[in-house]
């Protein structure tokens, strides 16, 4: 088992005997965690920009192994208050927080969870949850999470761990996911659903900045422009430090698979334009 850090951190999947994750499915529940994460961590302090870096995978049970780099300026602050560890477990836990639920510990999760802590960094915990339960964001980030995952019907759980080998922190068992993508609610009202695609783009403006960012596309088939909040955070980083050979610049081609809400309007089925995101950007 590794030595348990102050930014290392993995989302762990149970999988079920015998079966197989499937990897794209995964791949977008490990988007809409990082999400969750660096918006936690601006609930923290609007300042700080966390970096989620893939260190490997283990396969069995799928552990997906990730450091958090908080940056050295940023860092030095975390050390001053003395709890980089609970930042750390605070934004990385987030994905499982049921915001309605009040603030008492035990149902900041719906249950207890496995952490062992002094009374003081329980509270500071407890603090830091209520600064992050706030964020509607997040509220958005964890219905997206749950909704992904649940199309995978190989994983049994789904929780975090402080290190690869460690026992999760918490852990939400298969038989929640439907009630915390909010698919109760979504057969309360049939009239909007969730729809993905896959279109041929010419990107217009890019945006690199640390909000929660909209970019402005041409979709080639149709000859209509939309925005979209960009969720590929691995095409952004790599783009962010050269890592792809394509500057950031109008005019550039690619495919694009995006996610967006349908509403039902007088028997018809209607994309509602303001909540399309891009899952994964593919250069043409």
């Amino acid at each position: 088992m590794q030595e348990v850090s102050d930014n290392t951190v993995s989302l762990y999947f149970g999988l079920h005997e015998g079966k197989n994750a499937d990897l794209e499915i995964i791949s977008r529940a490990a988007i809409e965690w990082v999400n969750s994460i660096r918006h936690s961590a601006k609930m923290i302090d609007p300042s700080l920009d966390i970096r989620v870096e893939f260190v490997n995978a283990h396969e069995g049970s799928l552990s997906i192994n990730t450091i958090l780099d908080w940056g050295e300026a940023q860092l030095e602050r975390l050390e001053k208050i003395k709890h980089p560890r609970l930042a750390k477990l605070a934004v990385a836990l987030a994905i499982f927080l049921m915001i309605d639920a009040g603030p008492a510990s035990d149902y900041w999760f719906g249950s207890p969870d496995e952490l062992e802590l002094s009374q003081e960094d329980r509270k500071l915990l407890n603090n830091f949850l209520e600064e992050i339960s706030r964020s509607e964001e997040l509220k958005n980030s964890n219905r997206n999470f749950f909704n992904v995952i649940s199309n995978d019907k190989a994983v049994s759980f789904v929780g975090v761990c402080e290190a690869p080998g460690s026992p999760p922190a918490y852990s939400v068992p298969s038989s929640q996911f439907g009630e915390r993508s909010g698919l109760w609610e979504q057969e309360a009202d049939p009239n909007e659903r969730f729809a993905e695609r896959v279109s041929d783009v010419v990107l217009e403006t890019p945006d690199l900045s640390n909000e929660d960012r909209k970019w402005r596309f041409l979709d080639i088939a149709t000859g209509k422009r939309f925005t979209a909040k960009m969720r590929d955070e691995e095409f952004v980083n790599l783009l962010a430090s050269g890592g792809i050979e394509e500057n950031l610049r109008m005019g550039i081609k690619m495919q694009i698979q995006i996610r967006f809400t349908e509403r039902l309007v007088d028997g018809e089925w209607q994309s509602l334009p303001s909540t399309i995101e891009v899952l994964k950007v593919t250069l043409a």
